[in-house]
């Protein structure tokens, strides 16, 4: 729907508002667009906060704050250019929009077609019959076998649009759109990894106070909506699994420098611990336990091949086997998966890239494996819908959709507008879907390297904003931000207010920055295309398209700034490819299994490895293993060369290391900075005393259940 409210024209399908005095175009979060929407359907009436929380939350317990941040980004952008005011407070009554409202009405193209063309006179129907068979020709005989193979004709047209378009429809239907939520508990806090038993009856998830540090197990009866602690732990009790019993519980158990799989096993009164094994670099693994608590189930890579594959596991003995094997073209691997104790399935998400997920059905009766469903982009959590003989997965951070196995189609079940996901699980004995949701805010800071002081905070708002990078000759640096609805790349100068430096349309996902040696360009790349924008006019070029050159991954820039260097998978596995930028010729850089090159202006080439962890340094004669045990495809974003050495995360723990250029090769020159990251992506300045990152600031989480 389109309205014109004051100096502005709203477009509420599109998410944003444009200028009639400027003709600019800003857009608008989500959320912003549903409170104002609503507003524009009730010129003149005065809306509490209890109507917008009930209209537009639909009823979720959420404070106060979150509606006077919406109402504060829905003035900030109408008042920008016009010093008279739309929404007013009405005090202790809530809020009014104040300008006039038009709304436009529209034709749609069905409804223009048909005002375009002229109606057929209508005829008497004997006529239109006569003429019809003297037409044709068509004798007596005919006539009697046509009369006799209409109703076979019927039946057969009949059945056809019943099995290609009913059933997907009716299918359709039933892949509910979950719209009601209520609080699964009253816990006030941080609540996270909520998952249910086979048979609906218990609910585990884990929970910390706002004033502790760690996570515990918590632990739901929903046939009585009890709740209870299960342990208390001094570290991270998480992404726990459980049996239809409740006797058995599989969980991971984390903390800085350690990380194991634990089986909880109860025996009246008391329990025992069991360790199942070490998940060191495995901390974000997957899990799922069979509805006796006997078979574990859980995703695991090494440090010899980093490649995730899906094992089970005996839970008594120990007894473990590997499910898959995924080999060629490999990059990430099986990465999530969920199991049907019903038909003895695993449906698992594999990831031949970071951009690319591929959905396989996996029957471990006959150990058959096939493809399901090939999809471009991000996708995360995949769960099991048994009453639909369905997958579900996040295709945003916002939103759940759900895939028909039988009849391949697609429909989105679950959008929470501008309240994030944090996870989900799917109570398949009630048909029901448990959130996670509270929103985080991502800002950029900057810390000197030497000596614990000079935290600087440079961004604070109420949007994601990541992966920053700082130019080459001063402080200046550029970021990722969705500030305006869509990620779009921002500017931080010193001293200055940051300023969105593009108008991206198309381009998703982007999480890679790199500035060109003169400054002059921004590098980066999506699941489409690797482009370069101006940062003087923040227009973006296409360089390379991923219809050529599949798989594009992590471009960087030749030390001239005439070429640049990129990972695809276009001739098999991963390799690297050089592109002339003046030319546009491609050509292939290196043998298998290279995710990214840096050219180094003194110290020559290096590259981090897809399958083989270490940096690695380039001659015309070898490869140098420099800086062992880092940067794998999982963590080639956790290294940064600079004239003065490597700045690099070695492991899970986030801690910060430097290795000069003399030692590399040994261990003598590793300088522990003793500064841990809130993630392991970062940049340093060019004189190599600051370190830029960005860390999130969580809000209280609620756990909801649809109703």
């Amino acid at each position: 729907m389109k309205y014109t409210v004051g100096i502005w024209q709203v477009d509420s399908q599109e998410n944003k508002i444009k200028s009639s005095q400027t003709s600019e175009v800003i857009r608008m979060s989500p959320r912003a667009m549903e409170v104002l929407h609503y507003f524009l359907q009730n010129p003149d009436k005065v809306i509490s906060l209890e109507e917008l929380i009930e209209k537009i939350w639909l009823g979720r317990i959420v404070g106060d704050h979150a509606v006077y941040r919406v109402i504060n980004k829905i003035r900030k952008h109408l008042d920008a250019n016009d010093k008279d005011s739309y929404l007013v407070t009405i005090p202790r009554m809530g809020y009014k929009l104040v300008p006039a409202v038009e709304i436009h009405s529209e034709i749609t193209v069905s409804e223009k077609f048909t005002q375009s063309v002229p109606k057929e006179p209508e005829l008497n129907e004997n006529i239109k019959l006569a003429t019809s068979l003297t037409n044709s020709g068509i004798n007596k005989f005919a006539i009697n076998k046509l009369y006799f193979l209409l109703p076979i004709l019927l039946l057969v047209c009949i059945f056809l649009i019943w099995s290609k378009l009913l059933l997907p429809k009716s299918q359709l239907q039933k892949m509910t759109a979950y719209n009601s939520f209520q609080p699964l508990s009253t816990l006030q806090g941080f609540q996270d990894y909520p998952s249910s038993s086979a048979n609906g009856n218990y609910i585990i998830f884990s929970y910390k106070k706002n004033d502790e540090d760690t996570y515990n197990l918590y632990l739901k009866d929903t046939r009585d909506n009890s709740v209870k602690q299960i342990l208390s732990s001094p570290e991270n009790d998480v992404n726990a699994r459980i049996s239809n019993d409740a006797e058995n519980i599989v969980f991971v158990r984390q903390s800085v420098d350690d990380c194991k799989v634990i089986r909880y096993k109860s025996l009246g009164e008391s329990y025992l611990l069991d360790n199942l094994f070490n998940c060191i670099g495995n901390e974000s693994l997957d899990l799922e336990l069979n509805a006796d608590g006997s078979k574990l189930f859980y995703t695991y890579h090494d440090e010899v091949d980093p490649v995730n594959k899906i094992y089970s596991m005996i839970v008594n003995t120990g007894e473990r086997k590997r499910l898959t094997n995924y080999i060629s073209n490999r990059a990430i691997g099986d990465v999530e998966f969920a199991y049907s104790n019903k038909s003895n399935k695993l449906y698992f998400l594999r990831k031949p890239s970071l951009r690319k997920s591929i959905f396989y059905e996996l029957d471990l009766d006959s150990q058959l494996e096939s493809k399901i469903l090939d999809i471009t982009g991000i996708s995360s959590d995949l769960k099991l819908r048994e009453k639909n003989n369905s997958i579900t997965y996040k295709k945003s951070s916002t939103s759940i959709s759900e895939y028909s196995l039988k009849y391949e189609i697609e429909k989105e079940i679950v959008n929470t507008l501008s309240e994030r996901i944090n996870r989900y699980d799917i109570n398949n004995a009630s048909d029901s879907i448990i959130l996670v949701t509270g929103n985080q805010e991502n800002s950029i800071w900057q810390k000197n390297i030497v000596g614990n002081f000079g935290l600087v905070q440079f961004t604070n708002s109420d949007y994601h904003d990541i992966n920053p990078r700082y130019a080459n000759a001063n402080q200046n640096f550029a970021f990722i931000s969705d500030r305006s609805g869509q990620q779009e790349i921002w500017m931080k100068k010193i001293q200055k207010t940051e300023y969105q430096l593009t108008k991206l349309k198309e381009k998703e996902y982007l999480d890679w920055l790199r500035w060109s040696p003169d400054d002059n360009y921004l590098l980066s790349y999506d699941s489409k295309s690797i482009f370069i924008i101006d940062v003087n006019t923040g227009e973006s070029q296409d360089l390379v398209s991923a219809d050529d050159y599949s798989d594009l991954n992590m471009p960087t820039w030749s030390v001239d700034g005439k070429r640049i260097y990129f990972s695809s998978k276009a001739s098999g596995d991963i390799q690297l490819y050089e592109l002339n930028i003046k030319n546009r010729q491609v050509t292939q850089f290196s043998d298998t299994g290279i995710v990214a090159l840096f050219d180094v202006a003194a110290h020559g080439q290096f590259v981090i490895k897809a399958h083989r962890a270490g940096l690695w340094r380039l001659s015309p004669e070898s490869e140098q293993l420099v800086v062992p045990g880092i940067g794998t495809s999982r963590f080639a974003r956790s290294i940064e060369l600079t004239e003065q050495g490597v700045y690099y995360i070695q492991d899970s723990s986030n801690q910060l290391f430097y290795l000069a250029y003399d030692f590399m090769g040994s261990n003598a020159g590793v300088v522990n900075l003793k500064y841990t990251l809130p993630s392991n992506n970062f940049s340093i300045n060019s004189s190599g005393d600051k370190v830029l990152f960005f860390k999130s600031i969580n809000r209280d989480t609620n756990i909801l259940q649809s109703r």
